[in-house]
């Protein structure tokens, strides 16, 4: 089965999908800002797009042009799985010929390019905590922990004053600055605050904020690539954590992008044994947690690596299948 991938400036996504931050547009144009070329392909059939995805390359010192396919491609919905393996095949083995490494993450957990030849696993899966936007507000108050809803509440009740604005151009904004602090602080990674910046030029924010007597209290960040948006960062004071306000503003963007007709709002990797604090309270949201594959890596030597790599998986599976029949 032939699968043709295409170059294109502004590909049609498959009908009926959602689209990760790192899939869309905005975000080839803001990584363009940090040196990376992003170039975009559609598999198509007639007027029909079964498939689209966006590739950021860049050439590195001693290695030569990497590409990165990440959180893609994006599918239509219901595919057949020989048809889509068909198809990423067709895709690897191209940005493969017109690159020395390719690493790739596809969206899902299930299939994923190790069968594809010479890819071996670069870092394991993950799972991501997307919010559905499409029940009614009242459905999403009710899908709400008790815990988050109570703190909700009682925000809700503190008459806090809370600002809506895109993120300017401005380096110095007060909810970067905050934000770098607090990662230095904490020392967790996150893309820097430049990103945002690159972000907000060339795609849609949504820039929520408290404000107290001496300033703001607590603000998050939104980076919008419809039909989905991504919560990217945030920061809050202590005065803002006794006020709830991360809580009543993590909702107040809830309502703002469903009134915008955003599907879903992802809030980033749930991290259950290093940041359990933070898991629970995206997924008290009643977000779900979504698996995502693993990411796999091609490069010079790694189809050795591959191939040995299964033979010692199948190796394994026959003793334990040899085990069980013994027992």
């Amino acid at each position: 089965m032939r699968c043709s991938w295409t170059l294109c400036d502004t590909p049609r996504l498959p009908e009926g999908t959602g689209l990760p931050m790192q899939q869309h547009p905005s975000y080839g144009r803001a990584c363009g800002s940090f040196g990376a070329e992003a170039f975009r392909l559609e598999w198509r059939e007639g007027r029909r797009t079964l498939a689209t995805a966006q590739v950021l390359a860049r050439h590195l010192p001693l290695v030569g042009r990497v590409a990165l396919l990440s959180r893609g491609p994006v599918w239509m919905p219901d595919i057949a799985s020989e048809r889509s393996e068909a198809a990423m095949a067709e895709l690897l083995s191209a940005l493969g010929r017109r690159h020395r490494a390719v690493l790739v993450t596809p969206e899902t957990a299930d299939g994923g390019p190790f069968s594809h030849g010479g890819m071996i696993p670069a870092m394991t899966a993950a799972h991501v905590a997307r919010l559905a936007l499409a029940p009614e507000l009242t459905a999403l108050r009710a899908g709400l922990a008790p815990g988050w809803r109570n703190a909700l509440t009682q925000a809700e009740r503190m008459g806090l004053r809370v600002t809506e604005t895109g993120l300017p151009d401005d380096p110095g904004h007060w909810l970067l600055r905050a934000e770098a602090a607090q990662a230095q602080a904490r020392r967790y990674a996150r893309l820097p605050p430049a990103f945002a910046l690159a972000w907000a030029r060339n795609g849609g924010t949504l820039l929520l904020a408290v404000e107290g007597a001496c300033g703001p209290v607590a603000g998050i960040l939104i980076l919008i690539h419809p039909p989905w948006a991504t919560y990217h960062l945030a920061w809050t004071s202590p005065a803002g954590r006794r006020l709830n306000a991360h809580t009543l503003l993590l909702w107040r963007a809830i309502e703002r992008l469903k009134e915008m007709g955003i599907e879903a709002l992802e809030l980033g990797l749930i991290d259950t044994e290093r940041t359990e604090g933070i898991a629970r309270f995206k997924l008290g949201t009643g977000a779900a947690a979504c698996p995502l594959g693993a990411t796999w890596l091609c490069a010079p030597g790694t189809g050795w690596v591959a191939r040995l790599a299964r033979l010692a998986h199948r190796a394994s599976v026959t003793q334990q299948a040899a085990r069980t029949l013994l027992r």
